[in-house]
């Protein structure tokens, strides 16, 4: 199936067929070729007025990342974090919980997700949800830690940690650094 029929399956009102041609779209992802033969459905998908189309859209964009040689992924970067922090609220988590990834695609994409998370750590105290995304945010830092481990990671989580005044939600956000030196 062409990565077109997928997209027309993703914006279609199946749901089962959304998710199969999601996970679908998710084993191309690194043909750049391909991706970019699709890319304005796949930047509209970032502003559908769909929440599941948009926080598919926000998913693909970090998976996608590293199969984007020529750099058209920064275009997006703020449309990205607008669904990162869309009203419907399981459309941003979605979209958070899947940002891990793009910092695989290299030091600067790294770079900026790690700036990303810090502002948005420090941005969230006035939503409604405020320790569920901190907890994201702890939890994808550990990821990213995972996938490449680097002291300074651990170092900016721990220091975020340390910004959260009350000690019960600190103890929370260190589970995600369990068995982690330091």
């Amino acid at each position: 199936m062409t990565l077109a029929a997928l997209f027309d399956q993703i914006e279609g009102p199946d749901d089962q067929a959304r998710v199969s041609a999601y996970l679908e779209v998710l084993s191309r992802k690194d043909s750049p070729a391909e991706v970019y033969s699709q890319w304005s459905r796949f930047a509209a998908m970032l502003g559908h007025s769909s929440n599941h189309i948009r926080s598919i859209g926000g998913q693909l964009f970090s998976h996608f990342a590293a199969s984007d040689p020529e750099g058209r992924i920064w275009g997006l970067w703020e449309r990205w974090k607008a669904v990162a922090t869309d009203k419907m609220f399981v459309s941003a988590r979605h979209t958070l919980q899947a940002s891990h990834r793009f910092a695989l695609a290299g030091e600067e994409h790294k770079r900026r997700l790690l700036d990303y998370y810090q502002e948005r750590f420090r941005s969230c105290t006035s939503e409604k949800n405020t320790t569920l995304i901190r907890y994201d945010l702890q939890v994808c830092l550990r990821e990213v830690y995972n996938q490449q481990p680097d002291p300074a990671v651990a170092t900016l989580a721990r220091r975020l940690i340390l910004e959260e005044t009350d000690p019960k939600y600190q103890t929370k956000y260190k589970t995600a650094w369990r068995k982690v030196p330091g």
